[in-house]
This record gives C-alpha cells, sequence and structure tokens, in this order.
C-alpha cells in the first residue's frame, strides 16, 4: 500500500484502516468492537455519570443563565459585591482540607435535597432588593471537572440570575498562592 504524501489526513486514515481491516480480517473488527464498548461501559460507570457526547468539562450547560469567569481577581472582586455567595462544588472532603473563603459546600450530588433551603436564604441575602444583581459563584477542582457546571446551571435553572463559574477552580486558587481556609 502506498500513501501520497499529497493526501489529506483523513483520506491516509481511511486507507490505512482499510488495509489494517483487509490484512487482519473479522478478529480486528471483533476487537476493534470489544473496545469501543468497553470504553463507552468503563465510561458510564464514572462516578460523575460519564461524559455525554459534545459535553465540555467544566462548562455549564448552554441553556442556562451562566456567566465563566477565569481570573482569580475577578471572583475576588465578584465576593466584594453585598450579598455574594461562593459556593464550592467538591466532595466535602475536599472542602473540610481547604478551600476559598468565604465559600459553603454544596456540593452538586446533593443539590436535589438541599436546593429548597438553599434557595431561599439565596433569595433572602442582602443585593437581593437591586434586581437579583447579587453573584452566586460556583467552583470545583480543577477546570476537567464538571460539578461546578452542573451546579451552576441546577441554579440558574431553578431560577437564580447572576450566576457565574470559577472555571479555573480551587488547584489554580492554591496555585496562584492565594488563601485557603480550613
Amino acid at each position: 500500500m502506498s500513501i501520497n504524501a499529497n493526501q489529506n489526513v483523513p483520506l491516509k486514515i481511511y486507507l490505512v484502516v482499510k488495509e489494517l481491516l483487509r490484512e487482519l480480517g473479522r478478529p480486528a473488527l471483533t476487537l476493534l468492537a470489544l473496545a469501543a464498548l468497553t470504553a463507552l461501559a468503563v465510561n458510564s460507570l464514572r462516578p460523575d455519570g460519564g461524559l455525554p457526547w459534545g459535553y465540555r468539562p467544566g462548562a455549564p450547560d448552554a441553556s442556562a443563565r451562566v456567566t465563566e469567569i477565569t481570573e482569580a481577581d475577578e471572583l475576588e472582586r465578584l465576593m466584594e459585591l453585598p450579598g455574594a455567595i461562593l459556593l464550592d462544588a467538591r466532595d466535602p472532603v475536599l472542602f473540610q482540607l481547604g478551600h476559598i473563603p468565604k465559600a459553603q459546600s454544596l456540593p452538586a450530588d446533593e443539590l436535589a435535597s438541599r436546593l429548597g433551603p438553599f434557595l431561599e436564604r439565596a433569595k433572602a441575602r442582602p443585593g437581593q432588593s437591586q434586581g437579583d444583581l447579587a453573584p452566586v459563584i460556583t467552583y470545583c477542582s480543577e477546570s476537567l471537572c464538571p460539578l461546578a457546571g452542573r451546579l451552576a446551571s441546577a441554579l440558574a435553572e431553578a431560577g437564580l440570575k447572576n450566576v457565574f463559574v470559577y472555571v479555573p477552580g480551587f488547584d489554580d486558587w492554591l496555585d496562584l498562592g492565594r488563601p485557603v481556609e480550613k
């Protein structure tokens, strides 16, 4: 088999795969199918439910009214606003080991049981008389962690306005040498 250097990459890949399948036959195709099924099964067993197709980890649901922030200085500026709430979406054990100052623990997997009481407190906080301007900010461990985005989306869909996700997360906060509470 010869592949011309001027052929495009997808065509080269197609030709290589076609040649391999012709050479190796049915066993190769069976092995490839088994590998794909195994990967899907392992993904579905992940503690966070696996990654759905087209999901970008850390990003909130596009349908929700959520704004991503990427700078620690911006997070600090938002936290200075009256009534601001910072929510740590990580596991409570990680929260106890250290968290961003003023953060409250609200793990994404506990949201269903804690949403009602949280919303009552959130809507009664200072700054809400100005049209729901007080921010609610969520964060997770790092940018690939989907929990902060899921939590922010759920809060926005429940009616909270001015919801943010600090995308870089706690690891970035630490790397920047910012203060930590325990």
